[in-house]
């Protein structure tokens, strides 16, 4: 299990203003590709959410660093929605394990909740939004 880890000063980048997350993203890897080798996995943490639960956060992010190792793969958790909102991105996902022509999730990474994501929606009206969660398939 993932510990509480110490990250160099250097490689903590803080956006001064908000701005698209994109454009951060693209600043913050041109920074550091070049200090690190190829199959180095990089992680990403908005600070938009709370975190209530760190043992089942912890948890995710040893599964999705498991799952970009072995995928080769990037790597997004998503998080179940208490409710509807149009202030979130909403990520739909495949709820089989099996996929035609691609890379099929292996039994221990399915069993641990790693899915194959299908589409990505950017802040959806509330309705829409609502029938995302109704569908079971979006976080």
């Amino acid at each position: 299990m993932l510990e509480q880890c110490s990250v160099p000063q250097e490689n903590v980048f803080g956006e001064p203003m908000m701005r698209q997350t994109a454009l951060a993203l693209g600043l913050v890897i041109s920074h550091i590709e070049d200090k690190y080798s190829d199959d180095t996995i990089y992680s990403i943490f908005p600070s938009d959410q709370i975190i209530d639960n760190h043992r089942e956060f912890f948890n995710a992010v040893e599964t999705a660093f498991d799952a970009a190792n072995k995928l080769n793969s990037l790597v997004t958790i998503g998080i179940e929605p208490n409710n509807p909102s149009s202030l979130f991105g909403y990520i739909q996902f495949s709820k089989t394990q099996d996929t035609q022509n691609e890379q099929r999730i292996d039994d221990y990474l399915f069993d641990r909740g790693v899915r194959k994501s299908i589409n990505f929606v950017e802040k959806p009206d509330e309705e829409t939004a609502t029938m995302f969660i109704n569908s079971g398939s979006f976080v």
